[in-house]
């Protein structure tokens, strides 16, 4: 079961707003701060997510705005959230940095707050700032007591750096609340962004400078010019079971099919990040989750799915004989068609997981001519639907 955590903080208002955790984006210039992005800007229409039991899900999206593009899917269990970023590239001329950030908050009063460095170097100096390159950094655990694994075989084949800094940050909001002097505004229309002097950076003055103490962590993508970079993090919950959890990715076997002793396994595996589709097995709850991006390409043949019938993302809980959870959903309401996936082998009596009230929501299994099962789905205002099918 995924457990939320409750941080308790003064302030966010001084945080920057490029920094927020688990966003990828472009690091601007202060003065371009209400270059934002708006969700009617995106071109794609998937990002959705879906979950077994209401405790373990997964979410996908496949972002593409005017500067910068990416496909992401992020894998929720039990007190584990994994980040899979791949197809990072960097649209736009202007050669910005491309950025995910893995923390920001405040720190305590006293700058007493400490961090944790590959499990094992503590670091409690303030202020504090450095540059890791690429494979020299395997986990950090920030003064909220979160731990970041970077998973180094998975992102061996990268190009990045990751910058921590622990520091003071000062921003500058242009907006009516921190004026110096209400009656001095040079907000013209701030929904065109129209001040009165020309240049932005002028109008900054009007406005009082907020500061405050911050931890800061983020990921810089180097290489994103075409398309191939991508990059994998999984946070925990504390760090005292770190160097156990870490050891156990040292086992050799990756298969999760091959073998019945699940305690042989890695925690997790990335069994597929193609330019198509990201494929992640979670070994505790025994669990294979899918994302297609691109309706050409719809064929897995991994685990026990075959292929699907238009880009969608799923979980399938368990393994033949006996009986499976599968969950599947899709947000790509341009392609208006009934959902489907094809099993490998011969599965019958599909059951839905609980009744739908409206009765539109259905599901039905029916055998191909080659041996396998074609389950379809009907679903109902693009909501999950979760099911039992048997072998």
């Amino acid at each position: 079961m995924v457990k939320l955590v409750r941080l308790k903080t003064r302030s966010f208002y001084f945080e920057n707003k490029y920094f927020r955790p688990g966003t990828t984006c472009l690091l601007k210039p202060r003065s371009e701060l209400f270059e934002g992005y708006c969700n009617l800007t995106g071109k794609n229409w998937l990002a959705g997510g879906t979950s077994i039991s209401n405790r373990d899900g997964m979410f996908s999206n496949d972002f593409f705005v005017s500067d910068v593009a990416f496909r992401r899917s992020v894998y929720c269990f039990d007190n584990r959230l994994t980040v899979l970023t791949t197809n990072i590239q960097l649209l736009q001329q202007n050669k910005r940095p491309v950025i995910t950030t893995l923390f920001q908050s405040n720190l305590d009063s006293n700058k007493s707050t400490s961090f944790i460095l590959n499990n094992d170097e503590k670091i409690t100096e303030f202020p504090y700032e450095k540059t890791f390159e690429n494979d020299h950094l395997d986990s950090i655990t920030d003064h909220r007591n979160l731990t970041y694994y970077l998973h180094p075989n998975e992102n061996s084949n990268q190009s990045y750096r990751i910058i921590i800094k622990y520091s003071e940050q000062e921003m500058i909001y242009c907006n009516q609340y921190y004026l110096i002097n209400p009656k001095d505004n040079p907000i013209i229309d701030v929904k065109t962004k129209t001040f009165r002097e020309h240049n932005f950076e002028d109008n900054e003055k009007y406005f009082k400078t907020t500061k405050d103490n911050f931890g800061l962590g983020y990921i810089e993508h180097l290489n994103v010019h075409d398309s191939t970079s991508s990059f994998v993090y999984t946070i925990l919950i504390g760090h005292e079971q770190l160097n156990e959890w870490i050891e156990e990715f040292s086992h050799p076997v990756t298969d999760p099919w091959s073998i019945t002793d699940l305690s042989q396994l890695p925690p997790s595996i990335i069994l597929s990040k193609t330019d198509d589709k990201h494929i992640f097995y979670d070994r505790d709850t025994d669990t294979t989750c899918y994302t297609c991006y691109s309706k050409e390409r719809l064929e897995v043949n991994t685990g026990l799915v075959r292929s699907f019938g238009q880009p969608c993302m799923a979980m399938v809980r368990g393994r033949g004989p006996g009986t499976i959870v599968v969950s599947i959903a899709t947000t790509d309401f341009m392609l208006n068609e009934t959902m489907w996936m094809v099993l490998k082998g011969q599965w019958n009596n599909a059951e839905l997981v609980s009744d739908d009230e409206n009765g539109c929501v259905h599901v039905r299994s029916e055998l191909t001519d080659n041996g396998d099962t074609k389950v379809t789905v009907w679903q109902r205002l693009y909501m999950p639907v979760e099911f039992h099918i048997t072998q």
